[in-house]
Formats: structure tokens, sequence, C-alpha cells
């Protein structure tokens, strides 16, 4: 037997989407790989997989293969290196490893207006919503209230007035990007 073993992964992913991670256990040699054991223990970070780390394989013949999939959840972002690796009753080891980024959008809102206005002039308030994060917040819906007793009259940038709000579709905002 002659065993090899891959992991596959995202390279990124936003911290609330699940990470799965494919792990294949190949045996590409002619004889029969007995008690082949898989070890994937999840970094400090990621939850998930099987209680300890441990898939048990089995028996794996000459050129047969073994897919096992690892979803795991991230508790905050940064990069994470995972290794899989396997053992087998014959003492044959293997070992990958790969690396995912988890990343997160950060939204902050602002909006300010003149303190004193005259009579019957027009309110204007501007908005402003900032991705503070490292990824880019997508189908974004900003919505502002529009007072009581006031008459909305317009928005710049596509806002529409929409059941006693002003909406705004912004389809994507980088991270570090404003919209106002």
């Amino acid at each position: 037997p002659k065993l090899t073993i891959m992991k596959e992964g995202p390279a990124e992913v936003l911290a609330c989407d699940p990470i799965t991670y494919k792990i294949t256990v190949k045996n590409t040699g002619t004889g029969m790989a007995r008690s082949v054991v898989v070890t994937d223990k999840l970094p400090d970070g990621l939850t998930g997989g099987a209680a300890g780390g441990t898939y048990t394989v089995g028996d794996l013949a000459g050129g047969q293969s073994k897919d096992i999939m690892v979803t795991a959840t991230a508790g905050r972002t940064g990069t994470f290196s995972n290794s899989a690796s396997l053992t087998s009753a014959g003492g044959s080891s293997a070992s990958n490893t790969v690396t995912t980024k988890v990343v997160k959008p950060m939204l902050a809102a602002s909006m300010t207006c003149h303190e004193f206005i005259l009579g019957a002039s027009n309110v204007t308030y501007k908005i402003a919503v900032n991705n503070k994060g490292d990824a880019a917040a997508r189908d974004l819906r900003i919505e502002a209230s529009i007072p009581a007793g006031t008459t909305f009259v317009s928005a710049t940038n596509g806002g529409a007035a929409s059941g006693g709000a002003v909406v705004w579709s912004v389809p994507s905002l980088a991270a570090g990007q404003t919209s106002n």
C-alpha cells in the first residue's frame, strides 16, 4: 500500500459562513492498507468536526479512496492553518495542510443635519455608512426614517421613499470604503 492525503478548503470565508473541508485519503499502491485513521484536530478559533478530530477510514484496497467532509465554524476572524494526517496499521503516515482566512465586514453609520433651519426650508440630512472591517459587505439595504410631520423631497445616490423611510440599495461596500 501507498497512502496519500489531500485536504482542500476555501482560501477565504466570511465569519458567518461555515467552512467546509474535504479530506481525500487514497491508496495509490497495490496492496491493502489496513486500519487507516485520519486525525483532523481543528485549530483554536474553529469548532466542528468529529469529537477529538478522529475519523476511522478502515481498510483501503489498492486504487481505492475515501472522502471525509468536515464542517467548521469560526469563532473569530483571522488566518487558520489546519492539518489533516493519517496513520495505518502498516506504519504508513502522511499529512496535508490548508490555510483559510476568516474575514468580516463591520459597518458603522452616521447621520448629520443642520442644527437650525429657517421657516419652511428643506432639511438636508447626510448619511454615511462605513465598512471598518476586512471584507466587502454585500447587498446592503440602508434605511432612514422620514421624521413625522415632514415630507420627503429627494435623495441622492438612488435613494427612494418607501413606507415612511428613505431606502438605498448598495450592492457592495469594500473594506475601508464609505457610502454617502
